[in-house]
C-alpha cells in the first residue's frame, strides 16, 4: 500500500468526503497540511481568515446553511483557545462543524515551551461532541472520518482533532475507513406513542403549540402547518424577548393560526399559554423558566424532539415523542386525519375564536406599524422595521445578531416561507458576522443580511477582511444605537444605575466611523443618517454586487428602545 505523509491523508480524506472548504487562520504548525493541499487538492478552496474565532463562526455558518459539514482549521494551542467561545456557540447550536488543529511537536513537549499547554483536547471535550488527538500516522484517516461521521450524526455539534507537528510531516500506509455518516437517520417514534399523542390532541380543549428552532431545521415547516390546521391550534414560535434566538421561520406572518414569536409583553400569546391545558413543544431549545415562566405544572406537555437529551429537560412532560421531527410529525398528522371527524363541531368552533384572537393582534400591529413615518433625526427601531417591510423581497436571507433590535425584528417584519433566518442559541457576542460570511459561500448567488449591534459588529470586525477578499455577497446591516443599549437597559433596571455610571459602554467616542473602517478594507459603505432615506438606501445597498456596510445611526436613547424580557432581581 502507498506511503504518504500524516498532512496528505488529510488532505485525500477530506477529498474523498467531497469537502470544497476549509476556513482557517493557519500559522506555522499547520503548513504541512496547507502544502499538501495546493500539491493533492487544489479543488479544495482555502479560506482564510484573520481571527481564529472567525473561522469557526464562517465553518459554523457554512454548515447550518448547506447542510454539509464545515471544515475549521486552527492553528496549535493560543489559537484553539481563542476560538473555544466560537464553538461552544456551534455545539449550542447544533452545528456540523469538523476542527483541525496543529499542536506542539512531541520533541519539545517536555520543554513546556511558551505556546504549549497540557491536556488542550481534554479541554476541547468540554465544548464539542467529540474530541481526539492523532498519536500516530496511521490514525489519520480514520480518526478524521470518525470526526466528521460524528459531526453530521444527529444531535450534530463540532468536533475536534489535534495533530502534533511532528506528526504532519510523518509518513505511514494510508488506511481509509468507510465514512458510514448518519446526517439522517430516518427514525420515529413508536406508532403506539403517536397514537396516545394523536388522542390527548383530539380530546384537548385548548391545545398550544410552541414552535422551535429545530422545525426550519429539519425542514418541517409544512408539517407543522398541517398539524395546526386540521387541529385549529394557535403556534407560537420560541425566542427570547431580546437576542438573537431566532433560528428560522416557522410560518409565514399571515397564516390566521400564526400567533408570532414569543414575548411576554403580548397579551394575546400569554392568555393563550394560560388558558391552556396541552402544550406541544416541537424542536424546542429556550421554553425554560427563565424565558417562558408562564408554563407551569398545571400544563399537559407534549415534546416532540430529534434530541433525546433534551426531552424533558425543562419541564415534567406527560408524553415525549424522539427521533426525526418532520416524520414524527407526518405520522401524527396521517393519524389525526383519520381520527378527526367526530371533534370536528368543536375544533371548527375553536377555530373561529383563536382566528379572530390572533387577527384582532395583527390589526393591531399593523395599526402600530402604519402609524410611523419616515421622519425625524435619529432612526427608530419601528422606523427601521417598516422601511425593511418595504425594502426587502420575501426570500431575502438574514442571520440576526442585531441584539435589542431583535425583538422588533421578530414581532414587525413580516416573514414568508422563503424567508431564511438564522440566529444563535449562545448569546455569543461577534457571531453574527462570520456566521453571515460562511453562509454567504453555500448561498453564493444571494445576498445575505448580517443584522448586528454595533458592539457585536466591532468584537468581529476582522470579518471584513475576509469578506472583501473573497468579495463575498454580504451586506452588513449595523443597528448603531452607540453602544450596548441592552446592557444599559438591564443595568438601569436594577435601579442603581444612572447615566453617568454607564458612560463607560458608549461606543461613541471620538465619532467611531464604521463607514470608514469599511472603505479602509475595500468594501462600499453607506451611512443612514435620517430615516428619510432609510427605504432608497437599503434598497441600493442590497442590490449593488459584493459585500457593502450600512450604518444605520438609530435613536440612542434607552426610551424608545423596550426593556426585553430581563427581569431584576427581587431587592
Amino acid at each position: 500500500m502507498a506511503q504518504a505523509k500524516c498532512s496528505e491523508i488529510i488532505v485525500q480524506t477530506l477529498k474523498n468526503c467531497k469537502v470544497k472548504y476549509i476556513f482557517g487562520t493557519p500559522g506555522t504548525t499547520e503548513m504541512p497540511i496547507l502544502s499538501s493541499l495546493i500539491k493533492k487538492a487544489p479543488s479544495i478552496k482555502y479560506i482564510t481568515t484573520y481571527l481564529d474565532g472567525l473561522a469557526i463562526g464562517m465553518a459554523d455558518g457554512y454548515a447550518r446553511s448547506s447542510g454539509k459539514v464545515g471544515i475549521a482549521n486552527l492553528h496549535a494551542t493560543q489559537g484553539t483557545l481563542a476560538a473555544v467561545g466560537f464553538i461552544r456557540a456551534a455545539l449550542r447550536d447544533q452545528s456540523p462543524v469538523v476542527i483541525i488543529s496543529g499542536l506542539p511537536s512531541h520533541s519539545y513537549e517536555l520543554v513546556e515551551p511558551t505556546h504549549f499547554i497540557y491536556g488542550l483536547t481534554d479541554i476541547l471535550r468540554r465544548v464539542t461532541k467529540w474530541a481526539w488527538q492523532v498519536n500516530s500516522p496511521d490514525q489519520t484517516a480514520h480518526a478524521l472520518e470518525r470526526a466528521i461521521k460524528i459531526a453530521l450524526t444527529p444531535p450534530y455539534g463540532p468536533t475536534f482533532l489535534g495533530i502534533p507537528q511532528d506528526l504532519l510531516v510523518e509518513s505511514s500506509e494510508f488506511n481509509s475507513y468507510p465514512l458510514h455518516k448518519c446526517n439522517n437517520l430516518n427514525t420515529c417514534a413508536d406508532s403506539d406513542k403517536i397514537q396516545i399523542v394523536a388522542t390527548t390532541l383530539l380530546k384537548s380543549k385548548n391545545p398550544i403549540i410552541f414552535a422551535g428552532q429545530k422545525i426550519p431545521r429539519s425542514k418541517a415547516q409544512k408539517e407543522l402547518t398541517v398539524l395546526a390546521e386540521i387541529l385549529a391550534i394557535p403556534v407560537i414560535s420560541e425566542a427570547p424577548d431580546r437576542g438573537p434566538q431566532v433560528y428560522g421561520v416557522n410560518m409565514p406572518s399571515d397564516h390566521p393560526l400564526n400567533a408570532g414569536y414569543y414575548t411576554n409583553r403580548d397579551e394575546t400569546i400569554k392568555s393563550f399559554i394560560d388558558n391552556a391545558d396541552t402544550i406541544i413543544e416541537i424542536g424546542c431549545k429556550a421554553t425554560y423558566k427563565r424565558v417562558v415562566d408562564e408554563i407551569k405544572p398545571k400544563h399537559r406537555i407534549i415534546e416532540i424532539t430529534d434530541d433525546p437529551m433534551q426531552c424533558g429537560n425543562y419541564h415534567p412532560i406527560t408524553l415525549g415523542l424522539t427521533g426525526d421531527i418532520k416524520i414524527n410529525l407526518d405520522k401524527l398528522n396521517s393519524i389525526l386525519r383519520q381520527q378527526v371527524k367526530k371533534y370536528t363541531k368543536e375544533i371548527e368552533k375553536r377555530r373561529e375564536a383563536i382566528t379572530n384572537r390572533i387577527n384582532s393582534k395583527k390589526i393591531e400591529y399593523k395599526k402600530e406599524l402604519d402609524k410611523i413615518k419616515l421622519t425625524g433625526s435619529k432612526t427608530t427601531p419601528m422606523q427601521l422595521v417598516k422601511a425593511m417591510n418595504e425594502a426587502f423581497t420575501d426570500n431575502t436571507i438574514f442571520v440576526d445578531e442585531s441584539q435589542t433590535f431583535s425583538w422588533y425584528f421578530k414581532q414587525h417584519f413580516k416573514f414568508t416561507l422563503k424567508n431564511i433566518v438564522y440566529g444563535t442559541g449562545a448569546s455569543h457576542l461577534g457571531w453574527g458576522p462570520p456566521f453571515a460570511a460562511g453562509a454567504s459561500v453555500f448561498h453564493k448567488n444571494n445576498k445575505v443580511v448580517c443584522l448586528v449591534s454595533d458592539a457585536s459588529f466591532l468584537l468581529s470586525v476582522q470579518t471584513l477582511m475576509t469578506i472583501a477578499k473573497y468579495k463575498l455577497p454580504v451586506l452588513i446591516f449595523i443597528t448603531n444605537n452607540k453602544g450596548f443599549t441592552s446592557l444599559k437597559i438591564e443595568a438601569q433596571s436594577y435601579g442603581n444605575f444612572g447615566n453617568s455610571q454607564l458612560k463607560h459602554l458608549n461606543l461613541d467616542i471620538n465619532k467611531l466611523s464604521y463607514e470608514k473602517i469599511a472603505n479602509g478594507m475595500g468594501i462600499k459603505s453607506l451611512t443612514i443618517d435620517k430615516p428619510k432615506d432609510l427605504t432608497s438606501i437599503i434598497k441600493k445597498a442590497y442590490n449593488i454586487r459584493g459585500p457593502v456596510l450600512i450604518d444605520i445611526q438609530m435613536d440612542d436613547s434607552n426610551n424608545v428602545w423596550k426593556d426585553g424580557w430581563f427581569k431584576a432581581p427581587a431587592k
